[in-house]
Formats: structure tokens, C-alpha cells, sequence
């Protein structure tokens, strides 16, 4: 379901399109699959989101990259990131939806640790103290791999 405010702002038919499509898409690329499954956090559920064959998918790129875009100019972000492997594709459609858009906004990965070699930094990417920061995963059940992302881009002040 889209957001309500959202769903009423200027591109909001067309939030609407690109959910349903993505949807549609999930489905037939099969990343979205119902029957009893036992999430990485411990919980259940009745479905399961394969985040990563949506996201790296073409057409799902796409469709991804169109929806967050709305969203970060409705919040009014600058730069958008997550974890390493579960936001990469969705941080790289961004990056090249952003440059398509002409929008001035930049794309991070956090890192698990700080790197051991080159620069040793824990952020990847072009932030600069004071930015609007939007944080993307692939898939969200309880945060916990998107979190500690957050506490780090917090943590280098941000």
C-alpha cells in the first residue's frame, strides 16, 4: 500500500503505477512467495520478499529507483544509502536515477567494520555533515541489519 501523503503529492498517480508494477514484477520474477517461513530474525511469517532479485533486475532497478526518488524529494533528501550488499543495487539505481533526473544527490554503502586497507573509512560514498540522509535495504522485518548503518552515519555526524 503507498504512503496516503504521498499517494496525494503531484507524482502520486505515479507512485501508484510504479508500486503496482513492482508488485506485478515481484511476482513474476518470484521474490515474492507465500507459505510459512522462518525469518533471519527468529519471527515467522506468512511470505517471504527476495529484496535482491527484485533489485537486481532491470526493469525492477527501475521501478525501485522512480519510487524512491518520489519519496526523497518529498522528504527532501540528499543522499541515500544502507548496508553494503543489501542496498548496492538499490544505492547504484539511485546514483544513475539521480543523474538522469538531474538531481543533486549522492549514494553511500556502510560497511559492517571499517575497512582494513586504502582509506580504512566505514562510509563509502560523498556525504557531507549536514545532509538529509534517506536509508534503503532491500528487505525490512526488523531492522537489524539497517540500523547499525544509521547508528554509523549518526556516529560520523551526519
Amino acid at each position: 500500500m503507498v504512503n496516503q501523503e504521498l499517494a496525494g503529492m503531484t507524482n502520486g498517480t505515479d507512485l501508484s503505477r510504479i508500486a503496482s508494477r513492482l508488485y506485478d514484477r515481484a511476482m513474476e520474477l518470484d521474490s515474492l512467495r507465500f507459505r510459512d517461513y522462518t525469518l533471519s530474525s527468529g519471527q515467522k511469517s506468512s511470505y517471504y520478499f527476495d529484496g535482491q532479485l527484485l533489485s537486481t533486475d532491470p526493469e525492477g532497478a527501475d521501478l525501485i529507483s522512480r519510487a524512491f526518488s518520489i519519496a526523497m524529494d518529498f522528504v527532501g533528501a540528499d543522499a541515500f544509502g544502507g548496508s553494503t550488499v543489501e542496498a548496492q543495487p538499490i544505492v547504484g539505481a539511485l546514483a544513475l536515477r539521480s543523474h538522469i533526473d538531474k538531481k543533486r544527490r549522492v549514494g553511500f554503502f556502510v560497511r559492517p567494520e571499517r575497512g582494513e586497507h586504502g582509506a580504512a573509512k566505514q562510509i563509502e560514498g560523498n556525504l557531507i555533515p549536514g545532509m538529509k540522509v534517506a536509508a534503503c535495504d532491500d528487505t525490512i522485518s526488523t531492522g537489524e541489519s539497517l540500523f547499525p548503518a544509521i547508528d554509523a552515519v549518526r556516529g560520523d555526524r551526519l
